[in-house]
């Protein structure tokens, strides 16, 4: 299985178009739980330790797999 994995973003409110800028939740937790201080979903997918935070929630998430069917093998981040 993959995964395509997305941050927590701002929307416009009138065109409902998602911005490259973080939900203010989304800093919060990067900050508090990583120590990065990124603000757009350009720089968070370009953090190495964001990066390794995902792939370790990959290994974990694997664990709690019911089937080697199941396991994440790959995923990617968009911004």
């Amino acid at each position: 299985m993959a995964a395509i994995i997305s941050f927590k973003v701002e929307v416009d409110a009138v065109s409902g178009i998602p911005s490259k800028n973080l939900m203010p939740e989304t800093i919060n937790f990067f900050k508090n739980e990583l120590g990065v201080d990124v603000k757009t979903s350009d720089e968070a997918v370009a953090n190495s330790k964001i990066v390794e935070f995902v792939e370790k929630a990959m290994v974990n998430a694997n664990k709690k797999a019911v089937s080697k069917a199941a396991h994440l093998r790959k995923f990617s981040l968009i911004t």
